[in-house]
């Protein structure tokens, strides 16, 4: 072992796992009285001792949490604060820090300048940071903003303590318009009522919203509007920062990605309608008028799927009723009664079967019916019923709404299949990530881990931007519960466990530290890390593997496994939870190495062989020349062998022998569109990405369906877009391409290209040094011409058909034969 500086804590933990519990607690207090007695002496000997002062100022603003008075603030509600100031002068920059439990829309004279706060949980409750000075004008200026709270109903992904606002400015000299400081005035909303989708499949992303126009305010958050009779705001408590001593409701931090892009989308076109004459394929972007007395209903289709704001604006139609139903795809009813998808692009005889939101009209002008919360969609039905007077429907469009990624990496081939994969799968994966990622926008809109590691490397690989990796790697460490594990799945108002999951968090930063080699953000997870491993550790029995009855051990959606769960999981060992333990330990020791901790490094990879070892001795059946699933050694699945490649438990002669049959043995338990990702790693470690071209006969498949982003499953997913499923995209530069770091955070690269059947790619890539670009010409079976061009400060090897050519920064050409 090397030698190493260990901290205290670090030494009694090394003692704890080796020696006797109860004789070391006994020696650990005494440890602590003397090392306090020595930190006093060295104290006294020496300098004299300072007073420490706990500064509370810079944990609080000067200003207050309000809400409407005299409720509880946990019921549904729609509330519209309001502040009229009046400005002299407007400075060049007047910033100012907003949030809101649950969400909120900030407007200045009108107009939308913010929208938040960012989800997180009341420990780290994320505020906005915002220069309003743009906005403004000399003399009266009104702030307002739009605050909800969809109660008992509220999204999965949403955790609340209660219905609350808070605005305060930086500049201290206008801390006097600060909400709790001076009076700022409320109303409660009730023209909001919300609609519950009764879906048979689990639906967890909130309620819809139904508007009665003629109990609306029109023109709340304009200067001009009366707000007289609108009720003194109640302060609820003191606003104050993460870290403040005492009493918090709210902790607050700083928002820590980019504001969502909001950017507006026309819908594409009219497919069918009744009771009125548009014609089909037509832009809808255009008025049009509903007679009186006329019942009409429209449908549309956006031609791929999107997220974001709807929004309507009418005229007239008083005594109307709107009503708007959004799908990911239109069903009809098979021979046996069931409803079915089928081809996305076939419409005869299908239904729109979705959520809904509901809009009454007053019979203004420039009404405009905009939902409380994201909608996603590919297919839209607006049902509308008229009275008396005629609605005018002047335009009808949407907000795209989603993290503000930018594709930095290009891939183009000579197969237009694997081009709309590439563009199908970067849509399928901005449409899973806004403020946290997503497992699927339609029906859950929840970051769980086994989707998140698989997003995380899309994001790096594709983008260069890791900032949302980054808040869900903090997120999830946030989620760690007192028993050391992590959540399946955060933000969550309810608790989650799947073990597995807390696993793939320690992968996901292992993953983040070889593509940016960030050591500071390696350490800050060493604690979690630990805690992780230590509940896996704990139920390691006396055969060496892992074993426990408690919680969800939930693997892959395939239909041999009961809830996902492996065989083994509960009522014995699953040679598939014990390797997936292997490789996260693996990982732990790389983590730990890299940050100069040589004992634990070690430790962890002594007991990932040790393991490894338990699992080959108990579960190899050598008539099958496969793992099997436990040590009663009757069930074999793909998963089960997919991870004993990835973890080396087999030995490296046998990746090729044990990868054929995980392709060609049907008699095997398959891996899902999910659990495929992998299986690409398993072909990567026997080097065979080669193979890559021949396994996404699924993915040509959805697109054969009519499909425009990757689903959950393949056969009549519940979900048409699916976060993991986007892993091709993934594939295309890392087994296509062959572009991976031989060294952490890219220092140097290899560029190992696998063609199989493609005779041309051009490709560029983000890395943190710039940008690795890559073009290769097959030239017959063997040869090629290939460009290479490294960053600066980038070295790597060329690998094509055996042969290894050294490459250097800057461009090179190289006929390889």
């Amino acid at each position: 072992m090397s030698r190493e500086k260990i901290t205290l804590n670090e030494f009694v933990l090394f003692l704890l796992n080796h020696l006797n519990y109860v004789f070391l607690v006994k020696c650990f207090n005494m440890l602590k009285l003397f090392f306090v007695l020595f930190c006093f002496l060295s104290t006294v000997s020496g300098q004299p001792i300072s007073k420490s002062i706990y500064n509370a100022n810079q944990f609080i603003w000067k200003a207050k949490w309000i809400s409407y008075p005299a409720i509880d603030g946990k019921d549904y509600g729609v509330y519209h604060f309001r502040k009229t100031i009046n400005i002299a002068a407007i400075p060049d920059k007047l910033i100012v820090n907003v949030s809101a439990d649950n969400r909120y829309r900030l407007y200045i004279n009108g107009k939308a300048v913010s929208m938040g706060p960012e989800r997180g949980d009341i420990q780290h409750w994320k505020y906005e940071t915002v220069d309003i000075a743009p906005f403004l004008k000399i003399g009266k200026n009104v702030i307002a903003a739009l605050v909800f709270n969809m109660g008992d109903n509220m999204p999965m992904a949403q955790i609340s303590l209660r219905t609350a606002f808070v605005f305060s400015f930086k500049d201290t000299a206008f801390s006097k318009f600060n909400t709790g400081i001076s009076d700022w005035k409320v109303m409660h909303n009730k023209a909001y009522s919300p609609l519950y989708y009764d879906s048979k499949e689990y639906y967890v992303v909130g309620v819809n919203d139904r508007v009665d126009g003629s109990l609306y305010p029109w023109g709340w958050e304009e200067i001009e509007y009366d707000d007289q009779n609108w009720t003194i705001a109640e302060n609820v408590a003191q606003s104050t920062l993460y870290g403040f001593m005492d009493g918090q409701k709210w902790m607050l931090v700083p928002r820590s990605i980019a504001p969502m892009e909001e950017s507006r989308i026309e819908i594409s076109k009219v497919l069918r309608s009744e009771g009125i004459d548009l014609s089909a394929s037509i832009k809808f972007n255009s008025s049009f008028t509903v007679p009186a007395n006329s019942k009409v209903q429209i449908l549309l289709d956006q031609e791929k799927l999107s997220i974001g704001y709807p929004e309507l604006i009418v005229n007239a139609g008083k005594g109307s009723s709107i009503k708007l139903s959004f799908a990911e795809a239109l069903f009809k009813k098979d021979d046996k009664d069931h409803l079915i998808k089928g081809n996305r692009n076939e419409i005869e005889g299908k239904t729109l079967i979705g959520n809904t939101d509901i809009f009454l009209p007053d019979g203004g002008d420039n009404r405009l019916f905009r939902p409380l919360w994201l909608r996603t969609f590919r297919f839209i039905q607006i049902d509308i019923e008229t009275k008396s007077e005629p609605l005018i429907i002047k335009d009808f469009y949407h907000i795209f709404t989603a993290y503000p990624f930018q594709r930095k990496a290009s891939f183009e081939c000579d197969d237009s299949t694997l081009m709309k994969i590439w563009e199908t799968g970067w849509l399928t994966a901005r449409i899973c990530a806004g403020e946290t990622y997503f497992d699927c926008p339609y029906y859950e809109q929840l970051m769980y881990v086994g989707d998140t590691r698989i997003q995380a490397l899309i994001s790096m690989y594709l983008t260069g931007d890791d900032r949302l990796v980054r808040k869900a790697l903090k997120e999830l460490d946030n989620s760690r519960l007192p028993l050391g594990l992590t959540q399946s799945r955060y933000p969550s108002s309810g608790i989650q466990i799947i073990p597995p999951f807390s696993l793939f968090w320690v992968d996901m930063i292992y993953d983040h530290y070889s593509m940016l080699a960030d050591t500071a953000l390696v350490n800050e997870y060493l604690p979690g890390i630990r805690t992780v491993l230590a509940w896996f550790i704990e139920r390691i029995d006396t055969s060496g593997l892992f074993k426990s009855n408690e919680w969800w051990y939930f693997t892959d959606w395939t239909p041999a496994y009961t809830r996902g769960t492996p065989h083994g999981a509960y009522d014995g060992v699953s040679s598939v939870i014990n390797l997936q333990l292997v490789a996260a330990l693996q990982n732990a020791s790389v983590l730990f190495d890299a940050a100069g901790k040589a004992y634990e490094s070690e430790r962890y990879a002594a007991l990932a062989e040790s393991i490894n070892q338990n699992v080959y001795r108990t579960c190899f059946v050598n008539e099958r020349f496969l793992i099997a699933q436990t040590p009663q050694q009757e069930l074999f699945s793909t998963h089960a062998n997919i991870f004993a490649i990835l973890t080396g438990c087999l030995p490296d002669s046998m990746f090729i022998p044990v990868l054929n049959k995980l392709i060609n043995d049907s008699s095997l338990i398959p891996s899902s569109i999910y659990f495929k990702f992998y299986l690409f790693r398993a072909i990567e470690k026997a080097g065979r990405g080669d193979l890559f071209l021949s396994l996404i006969a699924d993915w040509k498949e959805m697109l054969n369906l009519g499909m425009t982003t990757f689903g959950e499953e393949l056969n009549e997913p519940r979900s048409d877009c699916h976060a993991w499923s986007a892993s091709p995209i993934y594939e295309f530069l890392r087994q296509i391409a062959g572009i991976k770091p031989i060294s952490a955070g890219f220092q140097s690269v290899l560029i190992e290209p696998q063609l199989g059947y493609l005779k041309h790619i051009k490709v560029a890539m983000p890395c943190p040094k710039g940008t690795i670009e890559l073009l290769c010409d097959r030239k017959g079976k063997e040869s090629a011409y290939i460009e290479t061009f490294l960053p600066e400060g980038m070295t790597g090897i060329l690998k094509w058909n055996g042969k290894e050519i050294e490459l250097i920064s800057g461009k090179q050409v190289i006929f390889v034969k």
